[in-house]
């Protein structure tokens, strides 16, 4: 369903929410992620609100220039879940560049370490997928 409704929809910003218990955080950020289990690892922006991407299986079927993120936030932890509130408030009518220079101003470093893993991996998932 949720890729027939991009392919319809084609969404400049695409955003998945999800919640992790806090005993997963270590995984969930862990330098080891990628080799350990396949997929980049999540980044803490602030208050336990991670950022990293969607699946490898819905990037292709979003209009190039479009935006698709994916946010964890911790459980029963009321900054946490304030502190994407911000972030969702901020995507509000939004572009999706616009929304890329709030993150990048907001989280410089943490964005940073984000689109490096991104671009690392894709660069990975693509030369595997080639073969």
């Amino acid at each position: 369903i949720v890729i027939e409704l991009i392919k319809e929809i084609k969404p400049d910003i695409y955003i998945e929410l999800h919640s992790y218990k806090k005993e997963s955080f270590e995984s969930l950020v862990s330098k080891d992620r990628l080799s350990k289990k396949g997929v980049p690892s999540y980044v803490e922006l602030a208050n336990g609100v991670l950022i990293g991407s969607v699946s490898p299986y819905l990037i292709e079927y979003f209009p190039d220039k479009s935006l698709h993120l994916s946010f964890e936030i911790e459980k029963d932890n009321t900054s946490s879940s304030r502190e994407l509130l911000e972030i969702l408030d901020a995507v509000n009518n939004s572009t999706a560049d616009e929304f890329l220079i709030y993150l990048s101003e907001k989280y410089p470093s943490a964005v940073r370490k984000a689109v490096e893993g991104y671009i690392l991996y894709h660069q990975l998932y693509n030369q595997k997928n080639k073969r």
